[in-house]
């Protein structure tokens, strides 16, 4: 029986439905069926709006506004970094930042992203779902060879085995045991992927600390390379 408004940052709504799944697995005829029976409730959506200290609406104007509750769902939006040399070159890209961009058009097929190099080679690191939606998206724009390379072993891999199926069906290759160590330099992009071998995932306690041989090392050729080695929220607008 509450009035709510859902304050969107991003063009249309539906979050990571509808920008962050592709739309291979989730077209967005079916997102928006889902958004009209929400407007059909009563619910009003605010898109192009941010709220925090640093967004377009504080916490303090929307309490000043009327709003007696407020309930923050932000999500895990934002790609974790690798943290190793040559990220920020140019053909870097990492996961949900590549597949937001590539589910900006309306008719389902992967809009052009800039920097990315349609017919060139691409580097996938990570072995997770969004991972292998990563993968498959570069090779439905244009790719003329997809590796996705995870410190798991293969039957090890966080993704879902039949999403691991269907990227090998589309043609993606898998090293798996491997991990990154250096985003490699030529003429001032990105030209390739040094990885090392992964000799563990996890320590004795089970938590994540990966070990690796540094003698073990191989260089793989990408004129891209996309990190989706996990999420985490966006908390920057709220001190």
């Amino acid at each position: 029986g509450h009035p709510v408004t859902v304050f969107e940052a991003l063009p249309e709504p539906g979050g990571m439905l509808r920008w962050g799944i592709p739309a291979y697995r989730l077209p967005t005829a079916v997102v928006e069926a889902q958004i009209a029976r929400l407007r059909s409730l009563g619910v009003n959506f605010v898109c192009n709006t941010t709220i925090g200290d640093n967004g377009d609406i504080s916490l303090e104007e929307l309490k000043k506004r009327g709003f007696k509750a407020v309930c923050l769902a932000v999500g895990a939006s934002v790609s974790r970094r690798a943290g190793i040399a040559g990220e920020e070159l140019p053909g870097v890209f990492h996961g949900l930042e590549f597949l937001r961009a590539a589910r900006a058009n309306r008719d389902d097929t992967p809009g052009d992203i800039p920097g990315f190099p349609r017919g060139g080679r691409v580097v996938v690191v990570g072995g997770g779902d969004v991972a292998v939606d990563a993968a498959i998206t570069a090779g439905k724009l244009g790719a003329s060879e997809v590796t996705m390379i995870c410190l798991e072993q293969k039957d090890a891999m966080p993704a879902f085995r039949h999403n691991v199926e269907d990227a090998e069906r589309e043609g993606v290759s898998i090293l798996a045991g491997w991990g990154p160590a250096k985003v490699l330099e030529g003429e001032g992009r990105t030209s390739g992927l040094r990885i090392r071998r992964c000799l563990r995932v996890w320590d004795e306690e089970h938590r994540f600390s990966p070990e690796f041989e540094e003698t073990d090392v191989r260089d793989v050729p990408a004129d891209a390379v996309i990190f989706a080695i996990g999420q985490a929220g966006d908390l920057s607008f709220f001190p």
